[in-house]
């Protein structure tokens, strides 16, 4: 569903003086239909930048990125994204922020009343559909943002970190809804879904595979295919195989990150004077 080919982001300089700052180099890899896959790796090592990109929110710099075949020019309406703050209109109510991107893509919002009262059931929202989000806890605010990403019922789910802010149980909580609703037994709906995380547990709870970026420059330094038991639930988490696979990947990203330092610290070979 999704195929990224030689991507590279080259961010201008931020000053008169400055250096521009390649972000993310020659990015490769795809991503089937239906499948789970997340993004790790060292703080400003592009996963962001990448996202944004997929998402079509930003331009790239070279390289090719497709979805559904398609080149990604711009935004476009089959996929909805989820940022780490939810960013809900405080003016409008649960369930209008529910519907702001029928708003946005001219959509009757008839069509979709069931569907918006279907998503805020399953997250435990349907009561609160017409308080504002001031009166919601922030597990709950990002539980409304979901529904918001996924009212239009797009292909593709795009993630940047949506639980880093959630304190440890209801970000446990909210990894258990979403793969309640990637799955979507419940209709049919089973979502292609890009996730990035800086917590590795939490990638092997959810994912089919895992990819390791390098520090930045970031590119594609490993990738691990999760073969777990599905349905997965919290427990998991205590298995042998689980944390092996925890192990092996905060291990490779240390080697990657060891790796980035030594070959910054490398001297580099100064011509002779004659």
């Amino acid at each position: 569903m999704i195929e990224l080919h030689h991507v590279r982001k080259l961010y201008p300089p931020r000053s008169r003086h400055g250096q521009p700052v390649l972000a993310v180099a020659d990015v490769t890899f795809d991503v089937a239909r239906g499948e789970f896959v997340s993004i790790v790796g060292p703080s400003g090592c592009g996963k962001s930048t990448l996202v944004k990109m997929l998402a079509g929110l930003m331009d790239i710099t070279a390289g090719e990125i497709y979805v559904n075949g398609q080149p990604v020019c711009g935004p476009h309406s089959d996929i909805g994204i989820v940022f780490q703050t939810p960013t809900l209109l405080k003016w409008r109510s649960v369930l209008d922020n529910v519907l702001l991107p029928l708003d946005i893509l001219r959509k009757p919002r008839l069509a979709f009343t069931e569907r918006a009262e279907e998503l805020l059931r399953l997250v435990g929202l349907w009561d609160f559909r017409n308080d504002y989000p001031s009166v919601l806890s922030g597990g709950m605010q990002q539980r409304a943002a979901l529904c918001r990403a996924l009212i239009h019922d797009p292909s593709l789910l795009v993630m940047d970190e949506p639980f880093g802010a959630l304190d440890a149980f209801t970000r446990e909580e909210m990894n258990l809804e979403l793969l309640k609703l990637w799955a979507g037994r419940e209709a049919g709906r089973q979502k292609t879904i890009v996730f990035i995380t800086h917590s590795i547990p939490e990638a092997v709870l959810l994912s089919d595979r895992v990819i390791v970026f390098s520090p930045r420059p970031g590119t594609v330094d490993s990738i691990f295919e999760i073969n777990l038991p599905r349905p997965r639930t919290a427990d998991l988490q205590y298995s042998e195989q689980f944390q092996a696979y925890a192990r092996n990947i905060r291990s490779r990203i240390g080697v990657a990150a060891n790796a980035a330092v030594a070959q910054q610290n490398t001297p580099r070979p100064t011509r002779a004077l004659v």
